[in-house]
């Protein structure tokens, strides 16, 4: 009987010790979720930075440019068309640009499942004597800093000074291209895409 007694007196006491345990439990279980629900719908508060930039040439709104050159001849007077560029957003940007489709003397390139327009920005920078120069003005890195306007120049260069037989080559290709479609006809076409990328 004392055995029982004891037993019994044992079971009351982890009984007592275990409701207590579960109680203090619970309160910090609830009190965690409180503090966790309101670090969490505190840390969901952010502002959105505004981006928005607009190109214009003649204060009409542009997105894609297209360049088209009559002849071509090394020492050419520079083609170029001018786009301004208002960031009326509240962050600098770089402006840059993706070229979408060429057409040199009759021969197409353009952006495909194959060709990236990396790949066109490549090719234009190795394998023909001309190539396009972006420029900001008054800016080395072609910025566009917030709340400013600035005139973008974009270029078809072909220096005189380059290399000779490459020179010489498209020399001959290009005579051939006009005696086969007439003088006027265009013999280099970039379409480009604008772009702003966040700095």
């Amino acid at each position: 009987m004392q055995f029982f007694k004891k037993v019994w007196k044992n079971i009351k006491k982890i009984k007592l010790k275990t409701l207590v345990l579960l109680i203090l439990f619970l309160m910090m279980s609830t009190y965690a979720w409180f503090i966790y629900v309101d670090k969490v719908s505190g840390g969901i508060i952010a502002h959105v930075t505004a981006w928005h930039v607009t190109f214009k040439i003649d204060d009409e709104e542009v997105k894609d440019l297209a360049i088209s050159v009559g002849q071509i001849y090394p020492g050419m007077e520079d083609y170029t068309e001018k786009i301004t560029v208002i960031n009326s957003g509240e962050m600098d940007g770089k402006i840059t640009y993706d070229i979408k489709k060429m057409i040199i003397l009759g021969e197409v390139y353009e952006v495909s499942s194959t060709v990236t327009t990396e790949d066109l920005k490549n090719m234009l920078e190795n394998d023909f004597p001309f190539s396009i120069e972006l420029k900001v003005s008054g800016e080395e890195d072609n910025t566009i800093p917030v709340g400013e306007n600035k005139d973008v120049t974009i270029s078809l260069v072909w220096p005189l000074d380059g290399d000779d037989d490459r020179d010489t080559i498209w020399g001959e290709n290009a005579y051939e291209f006009y005696k086969e479609n007439g003088p006027d006809a265009t013999s280099v076409r970039i379409e480009l895409q604008l772009k702003v990328d966040q700095k």
